[in-house]
């Protein structure tokens, strides 16, 4: 069973209906060939300072008011990540996935707050976002289980174990920098594919932020569950990286490696 993937590399302003205005051009694209699954970055409809996010943040109800009705009209499935939800008194690095009925499909919010510092210039997700709490949602898609991450939960594989039912395709959207995603991006999501014997796209975030002057890496890109590269935007501006995914290529891997995420030993105690 193959699966029509669209990843929608794109680079965004602090402005959320500017965002969105551009969304719309590319959503028209696809109308006469319409995907399985459409993926947008992280912060793909707002990037700016935390202030910026702030000031677009929305409630779940709200982001689905939003944004479910571009789902409907191109009759896919699209996921939007990196959406400041408000709940609770909190704000969150939230995934939302919508049906081709305009439906909520899934929500993931980010585990892993980014920090990174170099120079005069330091990043701490933590200080505007509230951490999620569960491990990836898992998304049951097309005959696929499909599992959500973001960003920086890359660099956590232990994390990327914990999705139950063990996933087919890993959905990664990001907004990496382009200093740590010329030397990690691809590495380290060839080694997901490779360490759960699964599909794994990673759909990158170009351009640069406009308010604080960072680069962003864009160069999305799909691994197979051996870990080949099936696809790759090769460039940080906008771009479209469309693949058909076959489920049979994850059976077949997983039968000439039969490995299990529980086959892992315990750690020896400390002495």
């Amino acid at each position: 069973m193959n699966l029509s993937l669209a990843l929608l590399q794109t680079c965004a302003s602090p402005d959320l209906q500017e965002n969105l205005q551009a969304l719309d051009r590319v959503l028209d694209s696809f109308l006469q060939e319409p995907p399985d699954l459409l993926v947008l970055p992280e912060y793909s409809l707002c990037l700016g300072s935390f202030a910026s996010m702030g000031r677009a943040a929305r409630s779940q109800e709200e982001w689905q008011a939003l944004l479910a009705g571009r789902s409907r009209r191109l009759g896919s499935a699209l996921l939007f990540a990196g959406l400041p939800l408000s709940e609770d008194g909190a704000v969150y690095n939230s995934t939302l996935v919508f049906g081709p009925a305009g439906e909520n499909l899934a929500r993931y919010d980010k585990h892993h707050l980014f920090r990174w510092s170099q120079g005069g210039n330091a990043v701490d997700e933590g200080s505007f976002f509230r951490p999620g709490t569960m491990p990836p949602t898992v998304l049951h898609w097309q005959g696929w289980k499909i599992a959500l991450v973001t960003c920086f939960d890359l660099r956590f594989p232990a994390f990327w174990q914990t999705a139950r039912p063990r996933p087919d395709l890993f959905l990664c959207p990001a907004a990496f920098t382009d200093i740590t995603g010329q030397a990690h991006w691809r590495p380290l999501l060839q080694a997901r594919a490779i360490e759960n014997l699964a599909w794994v796209a990673g759909v990158g975030l170009g351009g640069e932020n406009q308010e604080t002057g960072l680069a962003l890496h864009g160069n999305s890109c799909v691994f197979d569950p051996w870990g080949e590269l099936c696809a790759d935007s090769r460039q940080r501006d906008s771009a479209v990286v469309r693949l058909a995914l076959a489920l049979d290529r994850v059976s077949e891997c997983r039968r000439r490696l039969p490995l299990q995420p529980e086959d892992a030993l315990p750690l020896p105690d400390k002495a």
